[in-house]
């Protein structure tokens, strides 16, 4: 007879890191297009700011395979590792676009999703690899290093609402 009792919190987990690893890498892998468009801008703000986005979209599906890679390995620690520095990588490329646009907020939750990129999300990523480097309360890293993908699907959802709610 199989066992079924619930499985052991390491695997919650390893399942959850999994699942975390697996969705970064399909939105990095499905963004991966998106390093090969050029634009033919003039300024030199605007180029450097081209230059690290297709960097960025390069490195992302990299990163993310190496989060699944070791989350498949049971290396949870390196797992959660690997998915801060993408979360720091993905906040990286957003820093361009600071000088170009300023740092304007609009009272709404794209202004919120802003905030939270540019100011929480690295600071819970650093948190993050602190708890990962110690080996200590692992499963409060993870939920840190998913809070990026949590935004993106409420995100989603939220216009999802409102296009149900108000049509386009």
């Amino acid at each position: 007879m199989a066992d079924t009792a619930t499985p052991a919190p390491r695997n919650r987990l390893r399942l959850a890191l999994l699942a975390i690893a697996l969705l970064e890498t399909a939105v990095a892998l499905s963004n991966l297009p998106g390093a090969l468009q050029v634009y033919d801008h003039d300024t030199t703000l605007l180029i450097v700011a081209q230059w690290v986005a297709r960097a960025y979209l390069a490195a992302a599906p990299v990163v993310a395979a190496v989060a699944l890679w070791f989350a498949v390995k049971n290396d949870l620690r390196r797992a959660i590792l690997a998915l801060a520095v993408l979360m720091l990588v993905a906040w990286l490329a957003e820093l361009p676009a600071l000088p170009i646009h300023g740092f304007r907020v609009p009272a709404n939750w794209i202004g919120l999703i802003a905030v939270l990129k540019l100011v929480l999300f690295p600071v819970l990523a650093v948190i993050a690899v602190v708890l990962a480097v110690k080996g200590e309360r692992l499963p409060l890293a993870a939920a840190l290093v998913v809070a990026p993908l949590a935004a993106g699907v409420l995100t989603v959802l939220g216009f999802a609402m409102g296009v149900g709610l108000h049509g386009f």
